[in-house]
């Protein structure tokens, strides 16, 4: 994952923003985790960056099954 940085529009402080898949756990014990992939938002502040939110979902990202870790 790459973060990437900018500045709000509006009061021009900056920001980084990431996408990263998100891994549900197996509730059904047959083996198989869904994930989605979720767009996370980082503010800088004057001790270095606030801890990544969740911004978004990331619509054309990859989502689907896997084999659980």
């Amino acid at each position: 994952m790459k973060w990437i940085y900018n500045r709000y529009s509006d009061s021009k402080n900056p920001y980084r923003k990431m996408s990263g898949a998100v891994l549900f756990s197996d509730k059904d014990n047959d083996g198989v985790c869904r994930f989605m992939t979720n767009n996370f938002i980082s503010d800088k502040t004057s001790t270095g960056w606030s801890t990544p939110r969740f911004h978004s979902f990331c619509n054309s990202c990859p989502k689907g099954d896997a084999e659980c870790p």
